[in-house]
């Protein structure tokens, strides 16, 4: 009885490492650049937009949903993950994006309001690097 439990606690603990740097999701993204957002909530679905600037550390930019821009106040990228946190008239949005093929998906978080969101990237900021890495990473 003990093996069996060993092995799965070894099995368990192997399967939630990961190398560091490359993760499953392949390289870190780079987030400078303008994005079409689709934001989907039970009952609304809103086209937004979102431009980000500036370099590791130090990014900035706006994410406009709906006439209302709010200004970017912290970004957190990793393999294949990108966070924005964003001040609205009504409170922090939070967008949780992953990489999915050319696109990122996700979800988002406003107070108590919620729900999924997608974006592309539309080009790169002037004088901007290669943007978003593609592949199979």
């Amino acid at each position: 009885m003990a093996l069996p439990l060993a092995l799965a606690t070894l099995g368990l603990a192997l399967g939630c490492a990961t190398p560091s740097g490359e993760g499953g999701q392949g390289p870190v993204i780079d987030p400078v650049g303008a994005y079409s957002l689709t934001m989907s909530s039970e009952s609304v679905v809103s086209e937004a937009s979102m431009s980000i600037r500036g370099t590791s550390g130090a990014y900035t930019g706006t994410v406009v949903v709906g006439g209302t821009v709010a200004a970017i106040r912290f970004v957190e990228v990793g393999p294949g993950q990108l966070n924005v946190r964003a001040a609205m008239p009504s409170g922090t949005l939070i967008l949780r994006l992953t990489r999915d093929a050319d696109y990122l998906a996700g979800n988002w978080v406003l107070g108590s309001r919620r729900g999924s969101v997608t974006a592309t990237k539309r080009r790169p900021e002037p004088g901007a690097g290669a943007g978003m890495p593609t592949g199979s990473g």
